[in-house]
């Protein structure tokens, strides 16, 4: 149906070639689905295209097949019209007297189903075929009915042809004062219907214009989400090539760093009873500073590992105070040094199930990172991330640190759950206090 559509929007906007394309299509779907009736209606469809464009002969065999189908399968309506199609194909190519058969069947057939218009337009051509055959009397009453029955149901092209005609019928008859009345009428309609087809063209522009329209912005929508999506794979590629150096580099780091790290823990041993305090000064420094590389590069692993899916969270039961007192132990001369106190406060019942390496490297960070950016002692900042699900998660007002877990995402997008939400309502705190 779509098609048919199409071809009659294309003939009514004139573009004959692109409306019998649609109006072919669609024969060939409706008789591939076995659907006889649409098969009928664009078949006529089909003649109506011919006609116009003056190719008679190929009119007519397309409004053959319509009658035939449509008297096969009983549809009187389809019928009517295309009886009314052959016989003006017969008309235009001067086959009169079966032009007239077939015309004549149409008008009685469309009478006897009230469908005027076809009625008007079967006698309408009638009448000009008497004229064409030099019948100017006969022509008279066929023409005056069309006109009755087209002003009847508002069709004014047929109303307009029959004035025209029946103007030349009477002028032929010497009938001067008939002729010059339906001449006035002629005009009358011609300048009515003018009118109205600048509309109706202004009108077929603009849907011209919007279709038009459309159909760029969608081409231009699907070449820039051809675009991005290029770009998107372009980015993956990039984001995974990254991800796989950053994985071999941190690897190939850990080996020189290893060696580095037992090189210096070694030369710190056989200096430690040394009087050389700036050799074991530095032998401490070159061990501190493998150590942190060392904890950079398994940071960056353990990133890696999650942004590409590796990371698996094994969960066990554990204690929370274990947990903590390790964590403060590490962290309790970096505290000292900033006149930092570190305590705990934790019920009775400890126990909980996580993945213990990941919430002690989750926790060590932010002990680490609250030590290391607070301000002096009896100053505090105030710190709120976004709780959104249980968690491990920090958080301060001035002077105090918390690390928490209960109803809390400080972290969402860097370590997954490590406590499950069963818990969830069991918040446990240590705080990190400042105190002068």
């Amino acid at each position: 149906m779509m098609c048919d559509g199409l071809g009659t929007l294309y003939q009514d906007m004139g573009d004959y070639e692109q409306s019998r394309a649609y109006m072919e299509k669609g024969a060939q779907f409706f008789q591939q689905i076995g659907d006889t009736y649409w098969l009928t209606v664009t078949y006529q469809g089909l003649g109506s295209i011919h006609e116009d464009l003056g190719l008679y002969e190929e009119s007519l065999a397309y409004g053959q097949k319509a009658l035939a189908l449509s008297r096969s399968e009983r549809y009187p309506k389809l019928e009517a019209m295309a009886l009314y199609g052959v016989g003006l194909a017969h008309f235009r190519l001067q086959n009169y007297e079966m032009a007239l058969i077939f015309l004549a069947e149409s008008e009685t057939l469309a009478r006897e189903l009230e469908r005027l218009d076809i009625t008007a337009v079967a006698n309408l051509t009638i009448g000009q075929l008497h004229l064409a055959q030099g019948a100017d009397g006969l022509a008279l009453e066929p023409l005056q009915t069309a006109v009755s029955l087209a002003q009847t149901v508002q069709f004014l092209r047929p109303q307009i042809e029959a004035h025209r005609d029946l103007s030349l019928a009477h002028r032929r008859l010497a009938n001067w004062q008939q002729a010059l009345t339906h001449f006035e009428a002629f005009h009358q309609l011609a300048a009515q219907m003018l009118d109205q087809e600048k509309v109706h063209q202004l009108t077929e522009m603009r849907t011209r214009y919007d279709a038009e329209r459309h159909q760029r912005e969608n081409e231009l929508y699907r070449l820039k989400n051809v675009v991005l999506a290029q770009k998107n794979e372009e980015l993956q590629a990039l984001y995974q090539e990254k991800d796989e150096v950053l994985a071999i580099v941190a690897h190939d780091l850990k080996s020189p760093l290893n060696a580095i790290l037992l090189s210096s823990e070694l030369l710190s041993y056989r200096l430690a009873n040394s009087e050389q305090e700036e050799l074991r000064g530095s032998a401490q420094n070159i061990t501190r500073a493998a150590l942190i590389m060392t904890e950079i590069i398994q940071h960056l692993l353990t990133s890696n590992r999650i942004e590409t899916g590796q990371i698996e969270v094994k969960r066990r039961p554990c204690s929370l105070a274990d947990l903590i007192k390790q964590l403060l132990d590490m962290e309790g001369a970096q505290a000292q040094k900033k006149q930092i106190t570190l305590t705990t406060t934790l019920p009775d019942d400890d126990t909980i199930t996580t993945d213990v390496q990941l919430l002690a490297e989750a926790l060590t960070n932010l002990v680490s990172n609250a030590i290391k950016y607070s301000p002096p002692a009896n100053r505090g900042a105030d710190f709120s991330p976004p709780f959104r699900q249980s968690s491990v998660y920090c958080r301060s007002r001035p002077g105090v640190w918390h690390l928490a877990r209960g109803e809390a995402a400080a972290f969402p997008k860097i370590y997954p759950p490590l406590i499950p939400p069963d818990e969830s309502e069991r918040v446990q705190r240590v705080r990190v206090v400042h105190r002068a």
